[in-house]
């Protein structure tokens, strides 16, 4: 019902604004009129009545209009419902119809500021000072007079009433220039502290400073029900700084009753004093925490008030820059509940981070349970009462957490034990993900029996930490790039003594590893130990794994030794299927029995032993397996190769004797050599054929990777002086070659006589690119190559062989 409790504040600011007393007023709707002050406008309904369908035609806010020739009749729309209101009718010569609309822009500035507080008495006044864009002052109404105490003709004459001028003219010269509205506070000699609204008129070139006392209105009403709902106690401070920005004090805005009572403070003396006017001694170094949450940094924090004796939990934003809310709840009573170290640490961090705890309490007696927000949220239902608890707890808990669980609560609950704590998991769902928590129960009150009357508990979700740790201690425990366990891991056994006794020791070492890391490199050959840890677990899907090494692996099993050997099988096997790392693959194996768990070492050794023996006993074979599977796939790439090399083997024997290297050893040493001088371009056919892409013969010519062939042959190869001979073979003898930029005798002999023999058959061959050349041309051109690519002794003796 629209009633004086909604009309009084808007008559109040017309009454106000205008400086003028209020006549008549009525409230009116389609209907007719709905309200009135007094009589006397209804004897011009009809013309009011034409100007209320003419305002709303045309949507407009308010107008005005002559009622009389002595009355005037100002018309605004509120809330969709109309009020007309009649000003005395000595107006002052200075307000026209002009300056009417230009004061009724003021109350919309105030609609659009102000939500006016229906419940608060409306005895407040407003100083009205209208001032020109000259800076000239053309209206003081009487409140304004009473309010600065002196005779205010010019912008300047503010100077010596308003504490901080500059400020306050630049802010209204601002908005001047800007042509916006602004609202601000200022403060007076007279230690007022006043609200500023400061409304342009552009067209008539006036700016309206209207001066309240005001409060601060509904929108904190509501608030501030909110809090003492939650009993939470709310200050506004607004600060005031220096010259160099530095905070010097700060202002009570506003303050709440139950931060009054939190304080001792009444809050009407407090409102609109400064802190240190208040508490002489405040803290400086609050006052500049409370500065930097002004510049936009909001922060929560626990306060003890030593001189209170009383604990806060404080929340402190800022709404705007250089203002401060900020919120307490006194946690004074959680501190004092108990005093032992352990429990106040666990209340004190319950109460002061709800985000992170929660509590409940436990009535027996009268079957009653009381919880926070965040154990209703915990199981998931509002209000949770006992019977709920009760039947969700049990029906949530962990299967493997019950036995232990139930029984500490049943020794609680008998007073055999005054207090605990426990951690516990809760599956919501079936299958689902448990979350873990931790409480802590307290008796608070006994019977006479002994047994718990009433129960404390502190409960918190700490399913994030206890995911962290068994992350950590997964890593600890495990090797990262197979999951399988580690060395940390099988001595944290040993030492524990959990190795079961009557098993058997496995030892398993992977055979080709280092090739696949020579020629295709470690991510490959990370590959290689990741697919062999998943045929372990396969082959050993119940038995403790353990990667041991670089490529060994460590199995305890129950197995016998014939299951044991299939095993054992089925891994080579396997391995011999993953031919696509072209690099043939397998395992060897050592086994024994474990006997006590303190003859583990003993047990291992004699495992790895075997492995190792059986490893030295394969190794020569199977070294010779991969060098021949490498040369194959080599040849199968570049058909011509196995034909150059053989041209180049029948050249060989002959230079060999030419240059008087005739014994056996040298030729076979030679012989070996070209065989496998082009070894290092298996990488290069291998990554053509992963990628799926055909290889261009000329990139394979142009590109000749001695180093991973030094690598391969110096593995595979037990004549280090091969390996060495391959490494060297595109050194030039003026130094200009590589790898090393080697020069004249420092490149080994084999190498020169090499390099010597390849460029010949590359001259006379078919090739790639390029047109072959004839004996004679080939010859001549390695002539004048001597001696700055090739040994001038060497290329001599090999033109008077041919």
């Amino acid at each position: 019902m629209y009633s004086e409790r909604t009309v009084l504040p808007l008559i109040t600011h017309i009454k106000a604004i205008f400086d003028q007393e209020i006549v008549d007023f009525a409230v009116l709707d389609h209907k007719g009129f709905r309200y009135t002050y007094a009589d006397f406008i209804i004897e011009n309904g009809l013309e009011v009545a034409r100007h209320a369908i003419e305002l709303e035609k045309n949507n407009q806010k308010h107008v005005s209009f002559l009622l009389n020739e002595r009355e005037t009749c100002l018309f605004y729309n509120q809330q969709n419902l109309f009020v007309c209101v009649t000003l005395e009718d000595k107006l002052s010569p200075t307000i026209t119809l002009d300056d009417i609309h230009g004061r009724l822009s003021v109350l919309s500035f105030f609609d659009a500021h102000i939500d006016i507080d229906m419940t608060e008495n409306f005895e407040h006044e407003y100083g009205m000072i209208i001032i020109g864009f000259d800076e000239a002052v053309h209206t003081v109404n009487r409140y304004a007079q009473k309010l600065f105490s002196v005779d205010v003709k010019t912008f300047d004459d503010f100077e010596p009433v308003v504490l901080d001028f500059s400020t306050f003219k630049d802010r209204v010269m601002q908005s001047v220039k800007s042509g916006r509205n602004d609202s601000f506070y200022v403060d007076t000699v007279k230690q007022q502290h006043l609200r500023v609204y400061c409304v342009v008129d552009s067209e008539s070139r006036m700016v309206q400073l209207v001066f309240s006392h005001q409060p601060v209105g509904s929108f904190y009403n509501h608030i501030i029900d909110s809090f003492d709902y939650l009993r939470l106690g709310i200050v506004h401070l607004e600060f005031l700084y220096d010259d160099n920005k530095n905070p010097t004090d700060a202002r009570v805005l506003y303050a709440n009753e139950r931060y009054g009572k939190m304080m001792n403070e009444d809050i009407h003396t407090m409102i609109g004093k400064r802190l240190f006017e208040i508490y002489p001694s405040y803290p400086k170094q609050r006052l500049k925490r409370y500065s930097h949450v002004a510049r936009g940094n909001r922060t929560a924090f626990d306060d003890y008030n030593k001189t209170l004796d009383k604990h806060f939990h404080v929340y402190s934003y800022s709404p705007k820059p250089g203002e401060v809310i900020n919120v307490y709840f006194e946690t004074t009573h959680y501190h004092r509940l108990k005093s032992t170290e352990l429990i106040q640490l666990k209340k004190i961090r319950m109460m002061l981070t709800l985000a992170e705890m929660g509590f409940f309490e436990i009535d027996m007696e009268n079957m009653a349970f009381s919880g926070d927000a965040y154990v209703d949220n915990i199981f998931g239902v509002e209000n949770l009462d006992y019977q709920t608890y009760r039947k969700l707890f049990k029906a949530y808990l962990h299967p493997d957490d019950r036995e232990t669980i139930f029984k500490r609560n049943a020794q609680l609950l008998s007073g055999e034990m005054s207090d605990g704590s426990s951690l516990f998991r809760l599956v919501k769902t079936p299958g689902g993900k448990p979350q873990y928590i931790e409480y802590y129960l307290q008796i608070l009150d006994r019977n006479d029996d002994g047994t718990a009357r009433r129960i404390l508990g502190l409960l918190r979700d700490v399913t994030n930490e206890q995911e962290k740790n068994m992350q950590i201690e997964h890593m600890a425990n495990h090797d990262a790039l197979t999951n399988l366990y580690n060395r940390h891991n099988l001595k944290r056994r040993l030492d524990q003594k959990a190795l079961p006794e009557g098993s058997r020791i496995v030892v398993f070492d992977l055979d080709g590893l280092k090739s696949v890391n020579d020629i295709l490199g470690h991510f490959e050959g990370d590959d290689v130990l990741r697919r062999f840890a998943e045929m372990l677990n396969q082959a050993f899907p119940d038995d403790y794994i353990a990667r041991i090494g670089g490529d060994e692996f460590l199995i305890i099993t129950s197995m016998n030794d014939r299951h044991i050997k299939q095993a054992h099988a089925k891994l080579r096997r396997n391995l011999e299927t993953m031919l696509d790392y072209h690099i043939p693959l397998s395992v060897s194996v050592g086994v024994a029995a474990l006997g006590e768990a303190s003859d583990f070492r003993a047990s291992y050794e004699e495992a790895e032993e075997k492995m190792y023996r059986q490893k030295l006993m394969e190794r020569p074979q199977r070294k010779r397996q991969t060098l021949e599977l490498l040369l194959r796939q080599l040849y199968r790439f570049e058909p011509a190769m196995k034909a150059r090399v053989e041209r180049m083997k029948a050249l060989a024997k002959d230079y060999m004797v030419a240059l008087g290297m005739s014994r056996t050893g040298d030729i076979n040493t030679m012989t070996t050599l070209i065989e496998h001088h082009a070894i290092g371009r298996i990488e290069a056919y291998i990554a053509s054929k992963r990628r799926k892409s055909t290889f261009d013969l000329r990139d394979v010519h142009a590109y000749v990777n001695v180093e991973l062939g030094f690598k391969i042959l110096s593995n595979l190869l037990e004549d280090p002086i091969i390996a060495r001979a391959a490494l060297y073979q595109c050194e030039h003898v003026d130094g200009s070659g590589k790898p090393h930029g080697l020069k004249d005798a420092d490149i080994p002999y084999f190498s020169r006589v090499l390099a010597i023999i390849a460029r010949y058959d590359r001259l006379v061959s078919a090739k790639a690119y390029g047109r072959t050349m004839s004996k004679e041309k080939a010859l001549e051109k390695l002539a004048r190559e001597k001696g700055k690519y090739f040994d001038d002794d060497m290329v001599d003796a090999f033109i008077r062989m041919m």
